[in-house]
């Protein structure tokens, strides 16, 4: 799993966007908002994450699945924990 979690917090954008999802559902245009980013810049994040089942879509909302919860938990910064 190691290697998992090398690849999720490498990044970022992706990193970031776990530590948001810990908080809650959230839409894309929240999740672009509170990351000041555009789409384009974050949609690939959100597939990879979405393809590693780390989040789910949900109707017009993303979220953290069960896995991606215990990921941000065991492995986020204390200092970016929700």
């Amino acid at each position: 799993m190691s290697s998992l979690v090398d690849l999720i917090f490498f990044s970022e954008k992706r990193k970031n966007l776990l530590i948001q999802l810990a908080n809650g559902p959230m839409y894309i245009d929240e999740i672009k908002e509170t990351l000041n980013v555009k789409a384009c810049a974050v949609m690939p994040q959100i597939k990879k994450l979405k393809d590693m089942d780390i989040i789910v879509q949900k109707g017009n909302t993303y979220e953290l699945s069960d896995i991606g919860e215990v990921i941000v938990e065991k492995n986020a910064p204390p200092y970016l924990s929700p």
